[in-house]
């Protein structure tokens, strides 16, 4: 990976950038030390044996900035904040290697690059209301957001305690006030329900995660938008690891009710035709495929009241 590509030490390096007055302080600490250290390691060793020795011992800048946060036990204090850098929106990443899929790079790339050409045919329109289910750190929910402005409205569902925090710390970064946030999973009836570290409330693809889960809320979307006072729903998307079937059973009023886009992501062949065969009931137009090397496959469609009211 050249030094200058996304995720290298030169672009970290660059892009560290506290997200607030204590977290600038003390990276710029964690900043200047490291480069102190590259000086010393150099004046002793020369300029090639200390790149011996940087590559050998690992003692690179990310590793750097990992351990002194572990030494400093600051491993859920410090935000770096990051500019997508084709959206108007701003997201924060943690700094720590204890959490699945929490590594800086890992969000960088979830908020900027994940799922490019999808978002570019999610398109809300001024007023609109914006439904997020599994909305993670928030990516979906804060294009959302911006596309609806002040006139609009987003629901961003996300069941996860970490994650759901991080998603709150970025709608706070941006000023969002047209975004509620809910703690819930998005499910086929009122119950609780075990959330899986691999980020999936079906036991059978917990897989070897299946003794580490939280305890979380889950309910219809139905029942959740009833509660929020949500009736025109325009877009709706749904990314929740295996349960979208689950979430499609909850959601029959959602879907039979409103003139609406869907976006899903379906996790394997099984529950793609099994999806296919729900919103199909619903007189769901599929305008978009995209299937992926993990196995999952990403579907766009549209349901118009107007044309079904045409053809009855």
């Amino acid at each position: 990976m050249c030094s200058r590509t996304v995720g290298s030490d030169t672009w970290l390096l660059r892009n560290l950038k506290g997200a607030r007055i204590s977290d600038r302080v003390l990276l710029n600490i964690i900043r200047y030390s490291y480069l102190a250290l590259r000086v010393l390691l150099r004046i002793v060793f020369g300029r090639k044996n200390r790149n011996i020795l940087i590559a050998k011992r690992g003692i690179n800048f990310s590793n750097f900035l990992y351990k002194s946060v572990e030494v400093l036990r600051l491993n859920n204090y410090l935000f770096i904040v990051f500019e997508e850098p084709n959206l108007d929106y701003k997201f924060c990443s943690k700094i720590t290697r204890k959490i699945k899929n929490y590594l800086i790079l890992d969000v960088y790339m979830s908020m900027t690059r994940h799922e490019q050409e999808i978002l570019l045919l999610f398109n809300p329109k001024i007023g609109d209301t914006v439904v997020d289910i599994g909305a993670a750190f928030g990516r979906y929910t804060l294009h959302g957001s911006k596309r609806v402005g002040a006139k609009g409205r987003v629901i961003s569902i996300e069941p996860d305690y970490q994650t759901f925090s991080l998603l709150n710390r970025n709608i706070s970064i941006n000023n969002l006030g047209n975004v509620k946030s809910l703690q819930i999973a998005a499910y086929s009836k009122k119950v609780n329900l075990k959330l899986y570290s691999n980020y999936t409330v079906i036991p059978d693809r917990a897989g070897m995660y299946i003794h580490e889960f939280q305890l979380v809320k889950g309910d219809t979307l139905d029942n959740i938008l009833e509660e929020e006072g949500v009736k025109d729903v325009k877009w709706l998307k749904i990314d929740v690891d295996g349960a979208e079937v689950e979430v499609l059973k909850g959601a029959f009023k959602t879907l039979s009710q409103n003139d609406l886009m869907l976006f899903i992501e379906t996790h394997g062949e099984l529950l793609y035709h099994e999806v296919v065969q729900i919103i199909s009931l619903f007189n769901f137009t599929i305008q978009f495929e995209r299937s992926h090397d993990n196995g999952t496959i990403f579907v766009a469609c549209k349901r118009s009241l107007t044309k079904i009211a045409d053809r009855l």
